[in-house]
């Protein structure tokens, strides 16, 4: 095995430097995501996100469960990564949708105004956690929605991942619809954060593995 061989395939699990680059990014997001929206709150703006179609989507106590597996494929992604260059780029990407967001939230907060009807047992627990962590003026755009992007994208592509593709494109569908469904985000905020997702995928392209 040439030199050039053994380099690359030392590289080929960076799990320290997916840890550092999790612990790291972890930190950002709670930080950031805190800061702006404890800045925002009582500086919503009087326009609403809200339409016809927001007003007609039934709440589906259940679709917590896919909306909240965000945060269990999250930290699993970035010890997917086949090397540090997809690493590299799969951090810029979420750094790019984050701080985009960030911004969002300090300078145009919008509010949910939705009343939101009980929900009950182990999925009232879940309900109640993921109340107490969201703030007013985190809706557009969606940050979840293009978190969900990235990782679709990055997952999808990657051969280490044993679970049919036909399986992942469905849940992560049904992440992006949950946005809704759990009236978390209303579909303006989705739109928008699947945009930024998108711009997100396309500013920093992956690597080749080949070429990796």
């Amino acid at each position: 095995m040439e030199r050039n061989d053994i380099g690359l395939a030392q590289q080929d699990v960076p799990w320290r430097a997916a840890l550092v680059a999790l612990a790291v990014l972890g930190s950002i997001f709670l930080v950031g995501y805190r800061w702006t929206n404890a800045m925002a709150q009582g500086n919503a703006l009087p326009w609403r996100a809200e339409t016809w179609f927001d007003r007609n989507v039934p709440f589906l106590p259940w679709t917590l469960l896919p909306y909240l597996s965000i945060n269990v494929i999250y930290p699993l992604s970035f010890f997917l990564c086949a090397n540090r260059i997809e690493l590299a780029q799969f951090c810029k990407r979420l750094l790019a949708a984050q701080f985009t967001c960030f911004a969002c939230f300090w300078l145009f907060p919008l509010h949910n105004e939705r009343v939101f009807p009980p929900v009950g047992g182990f999925l009232g627990v879940l309900w109640k956690e993921l109340q107490a962590f969201d703030m007013a003026g985190n809706l557009a755009p969606s940050l979840h929605a293009a978190t969900l992007l990235i990782l679709w994208d990055l997952l999808c592509k990657n051969s280490i991942v044993a679970i049919p593709r036909w399986l992942l494109h469905a849940w992560f569908l049904l992440i992006a619809v949950s946005t809704q469904t759990t009236w978390q985000h209303y579909l303006f905020d989705l739109i928008t954060g699947l945009g930024l997702g998108l711009g997100c995928v396309l500013l920093f392209p992956s690597v080749p593995r080949r070429q990796a």
